[in-house]
């Protein structure tokens, strides 16, 4: 119990500093990854099904870098739970959205995310990821 509260408070840290991380636009998805059939993980699908594993999503830039904010109200205990405890979201590859999805995030033509593993931080509102992403 300790360490998830150790855990926790130094997630905080980046919330706190960084008050303006408040995405404009939002989305459900389901956080969970495609290599599990969107069942389990720590990632995004853009299945349609709505669980416990679906979560409201935006994103926003912050002095000049993108980041993911994953809406703590609402949010499931206990996927709340494993976001607090992962080190990391991942993307296995790149994820492309429709053109769709990438307005429901506030972008034209098509949004990606780029493979990689990003650390989540959390704030009181939001997990927050730095990610990587390219518009066309």
């Amino acid at each position: 119990m300790l360490i998830v509260a150790l855990m926790a408070a130094a997630n905080l840290s980046y919330g706190q500093t960084n008050p303006q991380v408040k995405p404009k636009f939002k989305h459900k998805v389901r956080i969970a990854t495609e290599s599990s059939g969107c069942e389990s993980g720590i990632g995004i699908c853009f299945q349609r099904v709505y669980d416990y594993r679906t979560a409201t999503v935006g994103i926003t830039e912050v002095n000049g870098k993108t980041h993911l904010c994953i809406e703590r109200a609402n949010l499931n205990p206990a996927l709340s739970d494993e976001l607090m405890l992962a080190r990391s979201f991942s993307f296995l590859s790149d994820v492309e959205c429709d053109e769709e999805t990438t307005s429901k995030f506030g972008y034209y033509g098509r949004l990606t995310f780029l493979k990689g593993n990003y650390p989540i931080e959390a704030s009181e509102n939001y997990y927050i990821i730095p990610i990587k992403i390219k518009t066309e």
